[in-house]
């Protein structure tokens, strides 16, 4: 099974290239889908998905994304309702059709059941930089509320639970956030992976969570990555055939992959 995650930036072109600076629009998301499908991804982790929102031609992302795909299921969890740059709220409930913004996972394989939950509110994380000539210039507003979504998909006779999470930029929330992650995803059966964009570096995974990250190169930013901040983290014993991270013509991160063989018995 070939997983993956990617923040696609709300369907945003890649610096230098022929997307970049044009509008999101069906037709280019549909081209953001085929190279996905270049990969032959079974089942990916989307962060900073748009639904209905006017900044990216008021499109549900997820629905055009997973229908060009071909997928057998997918499913958006938004972490707030309402308009980027407008007022927006907490979802009120995780899987509806409101406008909103948030993580969504994709699967070419049967999904036996889904999961969301909220990560307890908190007020906006405000840090002062050291760039900047002037006090408001440095003046920085973390948004922390976050939603996690998890699937779990049948692949034969074995069961795989993949959650995806976007942590929030603020590294002390982005810690909190992964662990309180990592404690649902155990509830669940199968080989286990969390997925997504964490915000910190490979060794701030580590001190974190227990577990195998299957991915290690760097993820950001598209096309030349420097840093790696997009994780798959294996929390189970999985056969790893093979990871790869690959510059792709939409969004600021990279898109990465790791080929699994997920055993019967933790299927069972």
């Amino acid at each position: 099974m070939r997983i993956a995650t990617w923040n696609i930036q709300a369907g945003r072109g890649a610096r230098g290239s022929i997307y970049a600076g044009g509008d999101v629009t069906g037709d280019s998301l549909v081209r953001l889908a085929e190279t996905i499908a270049e990969h032959e991804i079974d089942v990916i982790a989307l962060q900073e998905v748009d639904r209905f929102q006017e900044r990216t031609s008021r499109l549900d992302q997820t629905a055009i994304i997973a229908e060009a795909l071909g997928a057998a299921d997918a499913r958006f969890v938004p972490h707030y309702i309402g308009q980027a740059g407008s007022l927006r709220l907490p979802p009120p409930r995780l899987f509806s059709g409101t406008p909103g913004f948030g993580v969504a996972i994709i699967s070419r394989l049967p999904v036996v059941s889904w999961h969301a939950r909220r990560f307890p509110l908190r007020l906006p994380k405000i840090q002062f930089s050291s760039v900047g000539e002037h006090l408001w210039n440095r003046l920085r507003i973390y948004d922390t509320t976050r939603s996690l979504l998890a699937a779990t998909i049948r692949e034969g006779d074995a069961l795989v639970s993949l959650a995806n999470l976007h942590a929030p930029a603020a590294a002390d929330v982005a810690r909190a956030q992964q662990i309180q992650a990592a404690h649902s995803l155990r509830f669940l059966p199968g080989t286990r992976i969390l997925a997504g964009d964490f915000n910190v570096g490979p060794s701030d995974v580590a001190a974190t969570l227990p577990g195998t990250n299957l991915v290690t190169a760097p993820t950001f930013p598209n096309p030349n990555a420097a840093s790696q901040i997009d994780h798959l983290i294996a929390d189970t014993p999985v056969t790893c055939g093979g990871a790869h991270v690959c510059q792709m013509p939409f969004s600021d991160h990279c898109l990465a992959w790791a080929d699994i063989a997920p055993s019967q018995a933790a299927g069972q």
